[in-house]
């Protein structure tokens, strides 16, 4: 397998060119990138295979904004799993976590909010991943997962959660085994 094959992939949907252009030149040597410009091709691609591992979605779009799409895609059991955060410049954030949305990054965007979001968000989606769709040999069917220096040198960052994480109702229970790291930073 080649780096490219291992880059996860990210589906930015937006109706404007210059903010897909921004988001695209952030993430571009970090991750595949997927572009629509409407909430039917993000649909659409979103039930590629193979899926994005998370997507980026513009609230305010033509003919179907971005709540209607999050709402198709947290109802269908082949994308229902696929994070979620909108790009938006509206202040209230509430509709878009009651659709299913994990997070917000607001305009102009600053390069560095979104790695950080991105990334975060595609480290929670690894632990909290059904068994079922979990790689083969990937990890332990027991549900307990080891973060370790040698798999997980920047496993720091992804323990710095900033807001609670709320259960969800199909979660299963998880054990998370940190050994043989640093005790400070």
């Amino acid at each position: 397998m080649n780096q490219a094959d291992s880059k996860n992939t990210v589906l930015i949907v937006d109706d404007s060119p210059a903010n897909i252009q921004v988001v695209n030149s952030i993430l571009k040597d970090i991750y595949k990138i997927r572009i629509a410009t409407n909430g039917a091709k993000a649909l659409e691609l979103a039930k590629a295979t193979p899926p994005p591992d998370l997507i980026l979605l513009d609230v305010m779009m033509p003919e179907m904004d971005g709540y209607e799409v999050c709402t198709r895609l947290k109802a269908d059991l082949e994308t229902r799993e696929i994070p979620v955060i909108f790009l938006t410049e509206v202040e209230d954030e509430t509709k878009g976590f009651e659709v299913g949305a994990v997070d917000y990054i607001h305009k102009p965007f600053s390069p560095a909010v979104v790695k950080a979001r991105v990334q975060t968000h595609l480290v929670l989606r690894g632990i909290t991943q059904p068994v079922s769709s979990r790689p083969t040999g990937g990890w332990p069917e027991t549900g307990r997962w080891e973060i370790t220096p040698e798999k997980h040198p920047d496993w720091h960052h992804h323990l710095d959660v900033k807001r609670p994480l709320l259960p969800r109702a199909d979660a299963q229970a998880v054990s998370i085994s940190v050994s043989g790291l640093p005790t400070s930073r």
